[in-house]
């Protein structure tokens, strides 16, 4: 429906005109001797038309056009004049006036014609409107689908293959003849967007991608894609061109910017990761996971940098873990001593250690592996040592899961170094309480005890090392601890054997030999008397639990 909008100030007039419009699918909707109250009308409702006289007092016909044309720059505008403002009137084409109809000739007829005329211009623009803004859709659809199909590409949900032939289907242009890639990941994203609700996240990410999206906005061609969770893939397309090294001079300069931008305007750190130009959707794949490659240096050389090369030593890599028999590369007995016996130089010993992985960038699957294995070298401690369950936030699953999310090499090193500080700390508390409360060499011949109860140790053995008559560690042992030394080894050796049984890794027959017993039915003999039960009840009894 047209709506039209009549002004004149003589009310005869306005009748007349109002009468003469009888053209179907249009409406008067509003008349008006006033030409303020029709302005004010155009500002609130959509008018199509505004038919007007020229003559008018305060507010004339030419002002009353140029203010519609303000309000409304697609309004139609039919003038009524007389001959004797012809020259008038021409200027109200200056302002916007589509046609003119002179008084004396005003008919239904000519009216008619008049305003089929501006019918047709508005169906004109409303067609070119409609066209525009198919174009646009049709243009934001295909940028929405190229961006799905690039993502699905990366992420590896469709082949290379797939992809290319979805972009010759669909019409959608991206030239990736001279492209490049950057990897932009948000360090320590979890920790960063934690304090978040949904909406401030959703504000959060939205900022970070307006500035991404200022950085690289003078590349010819972009796409910016969030792969994951603070991954994000941005490719860069520089058509036509054809120096290799003009593409990966542009693709550094892109990656800087995004990482001071992002530092600056943000205050968070992102590290990003390039690789050299690539020439299809084959290359595009394979530079993406260079790039991912290419951050793992973050784990060895700290966050917040641009990492546009990789290389990693893989002899090195091998060697050590020929050396190591792919575990941890210190000496585990004398670690563990040192851990046991409260001795500090452990930490100089994990140093080393650590400055060795970055040293070679260790692949970081085999550090994880390490890691797993450090961690239980603690753990065997603190069984060795009896010193209770680690608190919750040093069990092993927590402490894993907090290595997992670690991003450095160095960050992994302050956990360890923290958690074995603890193991310290008690086994120190722990020596010093026997000191305390035993004798000399009673507290001497119990960290011995407990250090080789797998071996087949007597009293006489142990006094050797000491340096004393074995009758008399006898007596002190007994005073001190309220029962013999065979008694106090069996004890131990129990509490070893029910730990072995309760971890499920070694059949009962295997057990018996690596606590110290020569022959398993002395072990049953033995086990039976402390714990009240035989080593298969208590097995069943930890199955059942």
């Amino acid at each position: 429906m047209i709506n039209i909008v009549i002004v004149d100030d003589d009310v005869l007039a306005l009748t007349k005109l109002k009468s003469l419009i009888n053209l179907k699918n249009t409406k008067v909707s509003g008349e008006y001797t006033q030409p303020e109250d029709a302005l004010s009308h155009i500002r609130k409702h959509r008018t199509d038309i505004l038919l007007t006289d020229m003559r008018m007092p305060k507010i004339d016909g030419i002002e009353l056009i140029r203010q519609a044309r303000e309000i409304n720059p697609a309004i139609q505008v039919v003038a009524i004049s007389s001959y004797k403002d012809f020259d008038y009137v021409k200027e109200s084409f200056k302002e916007g006036s589509l046609d003119y109809i002179l008084k004396h000739m005003l008919t239904e007829e000519t009216l008619t014609h008049a305003l089929l005329q501006a019918c047709e211009k508005i169906r004109e623009r409303q067609s070119e409107e409609n066209r525009q803004d198919s174009l646009e859709i049709l243009k934001e659809s295909r940028g929405a689908l190229r961006s799905k199909i690039f993502t699905q590409l990366l992420r590896g949900e469709m082949g290379a293959k797939e992809a290319a032939d979805k972009f010759r289907r669909h019409g959608i242009p991206f030239d990736l003849s001279s492209a490049s890639i950057l990897v932009c990941e948000i360090d320590d994203y979890q920790k960063v967007t934690e304090r978040f609700g949904e909406e401030d996240k959703r504000i959060f990410l939205n900022a970070l991608w307006d500035i991404m999206d200022k950085v690289i906005q003078k590349a010819p061609e972009k796409e910016i894609l969030s792969i994951q969770e603070g991954r994000y893939a941005i490719i860069l397309s520089f058509t036509d061109v054809k120096s290799q090294l003009y593409i990966l001079s542009r693709t550094q300069e892109y990656a800087k910017r995004l990482n001071e931008n992002i530092r600056k305007m943000m205050n968070i750190q992102v590290s990003v990761g390039m690789d050299n130009s690539c020439s299809s959707m084959e290359d595009l794949v394979r530079s993406y996971h260079k790039c991912l490659k290419m951050l793992e240096n973050k784990f060895f050389e700290g966050k917040g940098q641009v990492y546009s090369g990789y290389e990693q030593n893989t002899g090195a890599a091998r060697k050590l873990s020929r050396n190591t028999g792919g575990s941890v590369g210190i000496d585990r007995e004398q670690f563990v001593k040192k851990l046991t016996e409260a001795d500090e130089s452990y930490r100089e010993d994990l140093n080393i250690l650590f400055e060795h992985y970055k040293e070679i960038k260790l692949p970081i699957r085999i550090v994880e592996l390490s890691i797993v294995e450090l961690l239980n070298l603690g753990y065997s401690v603190i069984k060795e040592r009896q010193l209770g369950e680690p608190a919750p936030d040093k069990s092993f699953p927590v402490l894993y899961q907090k290595i997992k999310k670690t991003e450095t090499v160095d960050e992994i090193r302050e956990i360890l170094m923290d958690f074995y500080d603890g193991i310290v700390m008690q086994t120190a508390r722990q020596s010093q309480e026997l000191d305390e409360n035993y004798s000399k060499y009673t507290a001497k011949a119990v960290r011995y005890i407990h250090q080789h109860y797998m071996e087949p140790i007597s009293q006489q053995d142990v006094a050797g090392e000491l340096g004393i008559h074995y009758a008399y560690l006898s007596k002190i042992f007994r005073e001190d601890t309220g029962c013999n030394f065979t008694e106090y080894l069996n004890r131990i050796r129990i509490e070893k054997a029910k730990q072995l049984i309760a971890a499920q890794e070694y059949k009962i027959k295997e057990i018996y030999s690596m606590v110290g017993y020569n022959q398993y039915n002395y072990f049953f003999k033995v086990f039976k008397q402390q714990t009240g039960c035989t080593p298969s009840d208590y097995e069943e009894q930890i199955l059942k639990k």
